[in-house]
């Protein structure tokens, strides 16, 4: 997946110097890793000679049928049958023996621990297993009684639309209409003009982007190149939509819109499979299919799986916590809705004790009203009216002011686009604002070299794999501490104790290559390396996205136990719940203007200033409300639903 650039005259000559100034550093950068992995042509060639390696994929295009699809069959439209696929020419198979039938129409969610096979399965769909994957596949993946590795990719991309979790590569142009429309250009019969243009401008309608036609994509948001993504399938009608973690980077509007659409598109006949880590994306789903090391392990409801206790649990995922709130009582369902957790509680007589009382403390250590313990604190960082424009008459942020002080534990909420990302970036001068001053233990970050800022101040991006880059995982974690002019003896010390704090080790994870990490061990090596700089100030963007709920709950009391060490945490995070569970304030920005700042318990009592931002309350939250309290985690709703 390439962006594709146009060059002529001149312009072309400049491509070989180029290449050839380029060439020698990236060979040097990227030999170590191709060999490590066995990916070289001479340890590739002899694993060729399957039916699935690239040569025989183009011959074959040319020996289908213009139309695949015309002989239908009247059984499921998906059909797996003893499907075992291995990555590479090694290693445990990833899918073992997996079967499996989805009906036309049908939502079907695909869940488990990472590793568990998940995007697996969504490559074997859209045929990308075994086509374009180097690996040995056997079994059998019917797709309306067709055999799908019968069928080249580009051809089964008509009827299956394919969202990737790694999104952005799947953005080939510079705007974003013809990247809706780059999939309609090679249709057969060829369509009108005008019959595109319609279909482009409905379909961006439908995700929510219309006034983006003539944006950049890179200049969207994470959430809106999302939905862009989603749009460019949309766009050629498939019979089957497959997404992949497809929610992860989308605000709570954004994903209710999300799934407001897939209502109506399965309405109209569409299946859909996704593959999804939060259990309340799924309670509009069909179906769970639960995958373990490759196998399906549980299948049923979204009700049935999440109501039963100890269930999601026994899996390695993240509970409802609606349901939570209910364990422990001998009953034979739990709600998986607030509606059903109020109707529940008054059939057996349960209630909302006594007035919240101030001087009790939740697990994260926020008082009843939600103020952090260091409220009391140094101020660290200080934004002073600042204004931030990328472009003439174009504010990203207008007139922000605010204080953060040592110890806090600070989320950072909005939709997309609201300029959360924008503000953080501010706090560690990866922007400078265009009006106004940020202060970082009160110098200014217009006159501070980022040596200097790179101390006070550590930025883990979403994807880490945005910032790792070394061969090693101890080289990796000890750029940070070299960046700030340790000496060597004191880099060794220093990824010691930061690969401990994240807890790993350097004898069990030094000298791995990061890239061979999980994404959830990946995260904890970008928070190492970052923490190797010895910073005051962590700045987390959406630190559990993409992570199984194992992960993602492992990554949260990481965060924590660094706050409660003394490190001043800011997270940007859409998930609602992960703020009621662990952040002391909230600053909520809405339009580029911050219009709430608090602590967290007072944000989410207010319901009007959450639902302007578009920001849900959270479930528990929710249920208490209805008495008159707002509570915040599920051990406040357990220790204070009492029978009357």
């Amino acid at each position: 997946h390439t962006r594709y650039i146009s060059v002529t005259g001149v312009q072309t000559c400049a491509l070989p110097i180029l290449g050839m100034m380029l060439g020698p550093p990236l060979l040097t950068f990227l030999y170590p890793r191709v060999k490590r992995w066995g990916l070289l042509y001479a340890d590739l060639k002899q694993g060729l000679g399957g039916p699935y390696h690239v040569s025989k994929g183009v011959e074959a295009v040319a020996s289908l049928p213009e139309e695949p699809w015309s002989h239908l069959s009247t059984g499921p439209l998906i059909n797996v049958k003893n499907v075992t696929f291995r990555y590479g020419l090694t290693g445990d198979p990833v899918l073992q023996n997996l079967s499996f039938q989805i009906r036309t129409g049908e939502t079907v969610i695909l869940m488990g621990r990472s590793g568990s096979g998940k995007s697996t399965v969504c490559f074997a769909l859209s045929g990308i297993v075994p086509q374009f994957y180097q690996g040995s596949f056997s079994g059998s993946l019917h797709i309306k009684g067709q055999d799908s590795k019968g069928q080249p990719v580009w051809q089964l991309a008509e009827r299956v639309g394919l969202v990737f979790q790694d999104f952005d590569t799947q953005l080939v142009s510079t705007n974003v209409e013809m990247e809706v429309a780059q999939p309609l250009e090679h249709r057969r019969p060829p369509m009108t003009q005008t019959e595109m243009a319609s279909q482009i401008s409905e379909t961006l309608r439908q995700v929510g982007l219309m006034g983006c036609e003539r944006r950049d994509p890179l200049s969207l948001s994470g959430g809106q190149r999302q939905r862009l993504v989603v749009a460019s399938i949309l766009v050629r009608h498939p019979e089957l939509l497959v997404l992949d973690q497809s929610m992860t980077d989308l605000d709570p509007a954004g994903r209710r819109d999300l799934l407001a659409l897939l209502e109506r598109l399965k309405a109209a006949g569409m299946t859909v499979v996704m593959a999804e880590h939060e259990p309340e994306d799924t309670l509009h789903a069909d179906r769970i299919l639960l995958l373990e090391q490759g196998q399906i392990s549980w299948e049923g409801a979204p009700s049935q799986f999440w109501g039963t206790e100890g269930l999601p649990e026994q899996y390695g995922l993240r509970p409802l916590p609606i349901a939570q709130c209910f364990q422990g009582r001998g009953l034979a369902r739990l709600p998986v809705t607030v509606e059903e957790a109020w109707r529940m509680a008054d059939e057996h007589h349960l209630d909302i004790g006594n007035p919240f009382q101030e001087s009790c403390e939740n697990t994260s250590g926020k008082t009843a009203t939600g103020e952090t313990a260091g409220k009391d604190g140094d101020v660290v960082l200080e934004v002073e009216r600042v204004s931030v424009g990328y472009s003439v008459g174009l504010l990203i942020l207008e007139d922000v002011s605010f204080q953060v002080r040592s110890g806090e534990f600070i989320a950072l909420l909005g939709k997309n686009g609201s300029g959360k990302s924008t503000l953080a970036k501010l706090l560690n001068g990866l922007l400078l604002p265009t009006s106004g001053r940020v202060f970082v233990r009160g110098e200014d970050t217009q006159k501070a070299t980022v040596s200097q800022l790179a101390g006070d101040i550590g930025y883990v991006f979403q994807n880490p794999d945005h910032q790792i880059f070394a061969e090693t995982v101890s080289e990796e974690v000890a750029f940070g501490a070299k960046n700030v002019g340790c000496s060597d003896e004191e880099c060794v010390q220093r990824v010691d104790v930061a690969l401990s704090a994240v807890g790993l080790s350097v004898q069990e994870h030094g000298q791995a290559d990061p890239f061979s990490l999980t994404k959830g061990e990946r995260q904890r090596v970008a928070v190492a390396s970052v923490l190797a700089a010895q910073p005051k100030v962590l700045i987390f963007d959406e630190p559990t996205t993409g992570l199984d709920g194992e992960e993602a709950i492992r990554m949260m009391t990481m965060i924590r136990e660094l706050n409660q060490r003394g490190h001043t945490i800011v997270i940007i995070t859409h998930a609602m719940g992960l703020v009621s569970e662990y952040a002391s304030r909230c600053l909520v920005i809405q339009e580029g203007a911050l219009v709430g700042d608090g602590p967290t318990r007072t944000i989410f009592s207010d319901v009007v200033l959450l639902e302007s931002a578009s920001l849900p309350v959270p479930p528990i939250t929710r249920f208490g409300q209805r008495w008159g309290h707002t509570l915040l985690t599920v051990q406040e709703v357990q220790s204070r639903l009492v029978a009357t």
